[in-house]
């Protein structure tokens, strides 16, 4: 959830940063907007470098932590959430309903991959599978 955390603060302070001065905003100038949000308003330090690190690895589909738990609140708060619980209900109620609308997951393929190197009699089974995110 910190990659998602990452990438929509960088989203809005672009919007923020755009709309303020009327010129596409580096990412550097992106992450110092962020770092001073973050001090002004909720008085926690986190680097506009080590911000920009976390944003490279989010787009390049790397993993994104972030261990000071008041950054995480300042980034949640920063995007429009009350703290980070709000954020993951928020983003969970979401991907719950991206997998409603793909009603089918087959799993049939990897699932007797596995069985078929084993050499049992004709068996057959039936299982349910249900996702609770």
């Amino acid at each position: 959830m910190h990659k998602e955390l990452i990438l929509k603060a960088f989203k809005k302070a672009k919007e923020e940063l755009e709309i303020k001065t009327g010129v596409i905003v580096s990412k550097q100038k992106l992450s110092q907007h962020i770092s001073y949000h973050l001090f002004e308003n909720y008085k926690c330090q986190f680097g506009d470098k080590s911000l920009r690190v976390l944003f490279k690895n989010a787009t390049e589909e790397k993993k994104v932590s972030v261990k000071q738990f008041e950054v995480v609140e300042g980034l949640c708060k920063f995007i429009g959430y009350k703290n980070y619980v709000d954020f993951n209900t928020e983003n969970l109620k979401k991907k719950e309903i991206l997998l409603s609308r793909n009603k089918r997951i087959s799993i049939k393929g990897s699932f007797f991959k596995i069985f078929k190197k084993w050499r049992f009699p004709k068996i057959s089974m039936s299982f349910k599978v249900s996702i609770k995110l």
